[in-house]
């Protein structure tokens, strides 16, 4: 009954195209065409299709993608800072204390004062100097303070070391610090302030009692401390 139905849709159909020879042409090359692609071989459909279409590669074709390798990085240990010399602290705390010494510029005299919020005296400068710079607690008076650190002449003084003067009639009776090219930073008196003088006017020359050296580079500067409290 199928075949039956079959061959007799095809005599129809035949019979169509022939009442109609336009389309039985059209059909003719559309067959054609058909048949061509379906001869046309596996490899050739697929250079065909990925060079008009890239981006439509058949995802069974794609191969996995191959990953660049991380570049090795050599990791290597911290180490620790190199330790300045003696001589490197000595010149490094020596600029700390002069910077500091040179922040009291222009604090009022105070007698017996040691707080440079309120107003400083010779040996108050000197004292809140050392202890905010380099972290020396000095003795309290410029008499105590004279025997302390390494006895230093004039022409030998370097920047940081103190200077004793005879200005109350007495010996070592008031200090200063010592900044370079034959100057040095002090609190004069009352009603003056913290201010650089210089060592060679004929005041200070004629008063001059000496120098003393409280950064010597030593490695441990507690033994400035230690040497003037075995010494009471």
């Amino acid at each position: 009954m199928k075949k039956t139905i079959i061959k007799v849709g095809l005599v129809a159909f035949c019979s169509f195209l022939s009442a109609h020879p336009v389309l039985a042409d059209e059909y003719k090359t559309q067959n054609t065409l058909s048949e061509n692609i379906m001869t046309t071989s596996l490899y050739e459909n697929y250079r065909l299709f990925s060079n008009k279409n890239p981006e439509l590669v058949p995802v069974t074709d794609i191969k996995e993608p191959v990953f660049a390798q991380e570049p090795q990085i050599e990791v290597k240990p911290l180490t620790p800072p190199e330790q300045k010399s003696f001589f490197g602290q000595y010149l490094s705390d020596t600029q700390d204390l002069i910077l500091k010494a040179m922040s009291y510029i222009g604090t009022p005299y105070k007698w017996g004062g040691k707080n440079y919020l309120t107003g400083l005296d010779c040996s108050g400068l000197v004292k809140a100097a050392y202890e905010n710079s380099v972290g020396l607690i000095l003795p309290n008076t410029a008499k105590e303070m004279s025997f302390i650190g390494k006895k230093i002449s004039i022409s030998d003084l370097k920047p940081g070391d103190l200077v004793f003067f005879n200005t109350m009639r007495r010996a070592f009776s008031h200090v200063g610090i010592y900044v370079g090219d034959n100057k040095f930073l002090h609190s004069p008196r009352k009603g003056q302030e913290v201010r650089i003088e210089d060592m060679d006017s004929s005041y200070w020359v004629k008063r001059f009692n000496g120098g003393r050296r409280i950064l010597s580079g030593e490695p441990n500067q507690e033994l400035v401390m230690k040497k003037y409290l075995t010494s009471q």
